[in-house]
């Protein structure tokens, strides 16, 4: 859940033109210096428009729905981040910046208040791997859960 929380853009010159590596690792939000995340998403809409991006369209899109997470447009980032999670694995990447994405998904939904859909998809991911941190999570949006039920 960490990675998931707004970490701030990294210089534009560290991402190079590598924006879902960027995105996954928690480095595009747009929180710290927006500017330069809308700079870095259109030069990527520029090289896909001349070819040049392996992973479509989805990569810019990708930015933005990291750009609406880092300023709290939770609606906004789950849907975003909904549409995109069949095709976030164009990416390629390790499985821990692949859990960026899925983390910030659930969380996303929490903080919108889909909460059945944050159960559910943190539910999957216990089912794949077990661990404490993911069962505490779920224990925290449990409790919202319920405390938005009875409210």
């Amino acid at each position: 859940m960490a990675s998931a929380r707004r970490v701030g853009l990294a210089h534009v010159s560290a991402c190079g033109h590598d924006l879902g590596r960027c995105a996954l690792h928690g480095r595009v939000d747009g929180g710290e210096r927006p500017g330069e995340a809308r700079v870095l998403i259109e030069e990527i809409r520029q090289r896909l428009g001349a070819g040049k991006v392996y992973a479509g369209e989805m990569l810019p899109r990708l930015g933005e729905a990291f750009q609406a997470f880092a300023p709290g447009d939770w609606a906004l980032a789950a849907s975003s981040l909904e549409e995109l999670a069949p095709e976030v694995i164009r990416l390629g990447g390790s499985h821990a910046q692949r859990d960026v994405f899925e983390e910030t998904r659930i969380e996303a939904h929490a903080r919108a208040g889909h909460m059945e859909k944050a159960r559910a998809l943190l539910q999957e991911r216990l089912d794949r791997r077990p661990n404490g941190r993911d069962t505490r999570w779920l224990a925290r949006i449990n409790q919202q859960y319920a405390g938005s039920a009875a409210g």
